[in-house]
C-alpha cells in the first residue's frame, strides 16, 4: 500500500485508484475481453482498502552493505 504508484507504468497514484480500475475493468491498452467489471459496491471497495491496509507493513529501512574493493 505504501509503494505507489501503481501499475508497471506508475498510471495509478494509490491502491484506491487501482481498485476502482478494476471495478470498472477499464485498464487502457489491456483490450482483453476476459476482464470484467468487478461490480463493487462502495463499502466493499471501502472493505477491500481496510483489508489492504491491514496486511501491509511498513517500510523497511535498508543499508545496502559495504563491499570490500
Amino acid at each position: 500500500m505504501r509503494t505507489g504508484p501503481w501499475m508497471h507504468d506508475g498510471m495509478y497514484p494509490d491502491m484506491a485508484a487501482v481498485l476502482e480500475a478494476f471495478n470498472r475493468a477499464d485498464q487502457p491498452g489491456i483490450g482483453n475481453k476476459l476482464i470484467r467489471p468487478l461490480g463493487l459496491t462502495k463499502k466493499e471497495k471501502a472493505d477491500l482498502l481496510a483489508f489492504l491496509k491491514a496486511i501491509s507493513a511498513p517500510a523497511v529501512d535498508f543499508l545496502p552493505p559495504v563491499l570490500p574493493e
